[in-house]
Order: structure tokens, then sequence, then C-alpha cells
């Protein structure tokens, strides 16, 4: 094998030299080079060439295999978070981001706000009133109770999101993943979602409606609901979470959903 591999080398080499006179007497050198530093190596470890070589091939093996799993890992990452089950096996929505329901906004923005991170560029805190009205200064986001804290350069499900948190009271309550987003990859994001958490609680609208945009809800047995609309993004929350009363009135605007009245309705079926 490994005199194939020799004759393979040399044959290349060959043809430069006919084609290229000067760069194949680099390249000769760099070969007789690389010969000499192997030579050394083998000597230095007491290794046949045989096993050098066999030594080499594993190492290389090992080196394909943790870049095709950190690859994996990085795919996986990528994706849609998968909520938890519960022991019968049904949905439970528990976090947003890997965050659990009430972790505390200090932890959180100690998790997510990196040293290099601007204000305003990579991150914004906001308070917000019941309607969703942004609240500026000090004094009012102290006041709002309910603050979000939004994050760039997310990538969800294979797409580039802005991760927002909702916090009330200063504990997480719920969470939007925010796309700039077709038909196309709405579709596909839902599709990942229906993967990840079954079949849809409800579903509506159509892509040829021109009244209302397509939507998916996931309601667990405590309330708890998972949402994906075309013009919103996906939305998490606990079935308290203040995202009900801000987003209502345009989800059902836009999507024809009482989406709260499908909550209800969703924890008592």
């Amino acid at each position: 094998m490994k005199n194939q591999i020799f004759v393979a080398a040399l044959s290349a080499t060959l043809l430069l030299c006919s084609v290229y006179s000067l760069p194949a007497l680099a390249d000769d050198q760099a070969f007789e080079d690389y010969s000499k530093r192997v030579s050394e190596e083998i000597a230095k470890r007491g290794d046949s060439a045989e096993d050098y070589y066999e030594n080499q091939e594993k190492e290389a093996g090992k080196l394909a295999a943790q870049e095709s799993t950190e690859e994996e890992t990085e795919t996986a990452e990528s994706r849609v978070d998968a909520e938890d089950t519960s022991p019968d096996g049904k949905l439970s929505i528990t976090s947003f981001h890997g965050f659990p329901w009430g972790t505390s906004e200090e932890d959180i923005r100690k998790e997510v706000i990196l040293p290099d991170m601007e204000n305003t560029i990579d991150y914004s805190l906001k308070g917000i009133d019941a309607s969703g009205r942004s609240l500026t200064g000090k004094a009012a986001l102290e006041k709002s109770g309910i603050t979000t804290l939004g994050i760039k350069g997310y990538s969800i499900g294979g797409y580039d999101a802005t991760s927002f948190y909702v916090f009330e009271k200063k504990k997480l309550t719920g969470g939007v993943y925010e796309f700039f987003m077709d038909q196309d990859a709405f579709l596909d994001l839902t599709s990942q979602c229906t993967l990840a958490y079954g079949d849809p609680t409800v579903s509506g609208g159509d892509k040829d409606d021109d009244t209302h945009q397509p939507y998916a809800l996931w309601v667990d047995s405590d309330s708890n609901f998972i949402f994906a609309a075309l013009s919103l993004g996906i939305m998490y929350g606990q079935k308290t979470s203040a995202l009900l009363s801000v987003f209502s009135d345009g989800i059902q605007d836009t999507c024809g959903i009482d989406i709260e009245q499908a909550i209800a309705e969703s924890g008592h079926s």
C-alpha cells in the first residue's frame, strides 16, 4: 500500500517536472524535507515504518470522526429547541432557549450577554406596558414590571433569529424567536416544531388565504404554550405570561384565532 502511494507521488512529481521545471525542483526539495522529517520521527518513536503509517492513519480517522461529531453537534444545537416530556410522554413546555421558567433576569443576562457585545447593537433591554409599547428610561424600566431582553445572532432551525426573553418581576415567563422569513421558511420551521413537539394542538390559516396567516399552536397539560405564525415567529410562554395580553389582539387580527381562548379550551380538554 505504502509503495503504491510512493509510486503515485513520484509519478506526479515527474509529470510536473516535464511541464514546470523550476516549481518541480521546489516540490522535490519539499518531498525530501518531508521524508527526512518522517524518518527522524520514526527513529525517535522506535516504530517500524509500517507502524508509523498505521498510527498516522488511525490519527487521521480519529480527527475525521471528531470533526464529524462537532458538525453534528453544531447542527443539533441550531435546531428548534425540543422541550422535555413528562413521564407519561406528553409535551411539557418548561423553558425558553434552555432557561426554565422563573430563571432570574440577572442570571440570563450573565449567560447570554458576552463581553464583546454592544448595547443597542447586539442586544437591548427594554420595558414594555400591557399593550406592548416600549418604555424608555431607567425609572420607567423599573416601574414597568415587564422587561424584554433581545439578543441577536442566534441560528434556530437553520435560520437567523433574534431571541427575546420576557421577564415579569425579573423572572422568565416567556420568549420569542423572531425571524425574517418567507412562507417556505415558515413551513420548514413548523415542520421542525412538529418533529420536536408532535402535532399542533390547534392550527389554521392557509398560505393562499389573503385574510389570515397560517399558524400552529401547541399547548401542554399545564396550559403552557408554543405559538408559531409567519409575522410573529415562534413564541413560548407560561399560561400566565404577559405575552398573551401583549400579542393576543394582533394574533386575532392576523391569524383569526383567539389565542387566550384556544389555550384555555385546550387546557380543559
